[in-house]
């Protein structure tokens, strides 16, 4: 009996002793889906296809970002009108990429640069579509996507995609600042998002300030308690 408890005991020592790694195999397919490429492709397609339904939504906002843009690319400024110092943009961070485009746009055509701006909406889209998904799979992998699906299915995400505005630009930053948070953990990458969303839309910067006062208070706090906060 002795000889057996020794055993026993010794067995059972060095199991309790030796470190298992359980998560280092491959994570289960989630039971709604085949694979997470085709679901990826479906988001996209529901997405594109409702895009397209809006895809002549025009309003006259775009069309004064393209202004300001077309004549910074042609090296008069930040103005409206030759000359006129007066901003009337809110969007300093679109208006510099659209100056970069009007500038490879042969006569600063601005029904071009419309398109392009439209089309840029799209594929902005897309990509904070593909990040959300991303962040979805790292909170909890089997769980259904529901954010992503509600983006996807969005009418008012397939409106301001083509409407030539900043809305896809904030969308993707707002998405790589919590990419950031939940994925990477960098600080970087959500620094940098955070500090271009403050200047695409006036009202973005109190999203700097949140993220700010979370990434100060964060330091505080345990491992548990920063991940509470995050979600």
């Amino acid at each position: 009996m002795r000889i057996k408890a020794e055993t026993i005991n010794s067995g059972t020592s060095g199991m309790i002793g030796k470190k298992h790694n359980y998560g280092t195999g491959p994570r289960p397919v989630p039971f709604f889906i085949m694979s997470q490429g085709k679901l990826r492709i479906l988001l996209i397609f529901c997405f594109i296809s409702g895009a397209f339904l809006f895809i002549n939504f025009t309003t006259d906002d775009p069309f004064i970002s393209y202004r300001y843009a077309e004549n910074l690319a042609s090296g008069y400024g930040l103005v409206f009108n030759k000359g006129e110092w007066v901003e009337g943009f809110s969007n300093p961070t679109w208006v510099f990429i659209l100056s970069l485009i009007s500038f490879a746009i042969p006569d600063n055509d601005i029904y071009s640069l419309l398109w392009v701006s439209k089309v840029l909406g799209i594929i902005i889209t897309i990509i904070g579509l593909i990040i959300t998904f991303e962040i979805e799979k790292e909170v909890n992998y089997s769980a259904f996507p529901f954010a992503s699906l509600f983006l996807a299915l969005n009418p008012a995400i397939w409106l301001w995609a083509v409407g030539g505005l900043e809305t896809p630009l904030c969308m993707l930053l707002i998405a790589l600042i919590l990419f950031d948070e939940f994925k990477l953990n960098t600080t970087r990458v959500g620094a940098i998002s955070a500090g271009l969303l403050a200047i695409t839309r006036p009202e973005m910067p109190l999203i700097l300030i949140i993220y700010l006062v979370n990434l100060l208070y964060k330091k505080r706090l345990s491992g548990s308690q920063r991940q509470f906060l995050s979600y």
